[in-house]
């Protein structure tokens, strides 16, 4: 019988031996190769999602999160996990983002988003105007106005209180990713709701005025489309005709 050594020189191992590491190493490298994409591909969500976050104060929606890359079913366990904090249906935080400036307004207005996934409701009334930090509100529910047809299969948050009304795109600004509604319309708004808390309002107008947040051009009859439900006597009883140099014949227009 011939030495198995005369087949197989010492230290070379066995054909079939070298088949099977090629193989093996082959498929160790496929592995990794997997490992390194999940990898980068979890990065890549992280990152996409961090960039939609920041814009709202840590908060994103179910499917902000499944574009950014997060299949449905592991949402879950990234609440359980801790890392993201479940605040509402379909709403979720960074749960190591700093505290939101805005409390969990930013959350609501998330809620009101349409069938496209953008928010359709403003700031408004007092939350509105304690947001510009004018006069001394600190309401305890949020107000925010939405369009007449908005509609929502469950029931409002607690938190928040609906104004069903329109706005036009001059009466609503932008302030730290939320849509609130300019002073000059919340003033009008509240008003509206309790007019005689009209005189009340009128220092905070002149607040406004002063502080550039209230404008001449929001003043003119022509920009102001707003008048027609709202009143002018309504606004004139809230902004002094002295701080904008309108007459008597504006007032009875």
């Amino acid at each position: 019988m011939r030495d198995v050594h005369e087949c197989h020189p010492k230290g070379d191992p066995p054909a079939g031996a070298l088949g099977i590491l090629r193989v093996c190493n082959s498929v160790l490298a496929q592995f990794l190769k997997l490992v390194e994409d999940m990898c980068m591909n979890k990065n890549d969500s992280f990152a996409a999602l961090m960039t939609v976050a920041q814009d709202q104060q840590g908060y994103f929606t179910t499917k902000q999160a499944i574009e950014a890359g997060y299949a449905d079913n592991t949402h879950p366990y990234h609440v359980h996990a801790g890392n993201w904090e479940r605040v509402y249906r379909g709403i979720y935080r960074m749960a190591h983002f700093p505290p939101p400036e805005d409390g969990e307004m930013m959350a609501w207005l998330l809620w009101s988003r349409g069938r496209d996934e953008k928010p359709v409701a403003a700031m408004s009334h007092e939350t509105a105007l304690s947001l510009f930090e004018l006069g001394d509100f600190n309401p305890a529910k949020v107000h925010m106005s939405v369009p007449k047809t908005f509609r929502r299969n469950s029931p409002t948050p607690k938190a928040v209180v609906l104004h069903r009304t329109t706005l036009a795109p001059a009466e609503v600004t932008q302030l730290r990713g939320l849509t609130v509604c300019r002073p000059l319309r919340a003033l009008c708004d509240l008003a509206n709701a309790n007019p005689d808390a009209a005189a009340d309002l009128r220092p905070i107008a002149v607040e406004a005025r002063r502080r550039g947040l209230i404008t001449e051009r929001e003043l003119s009859a022509n920009l102001l489309p707003f008048w027609k439900h709202l009143g002018r006597l309504r606004l004139v009883a809230i902004v002094p005709r002295a701080m904008t140099g309108l007459t008597d014949s504006w007032k009875a227009g």
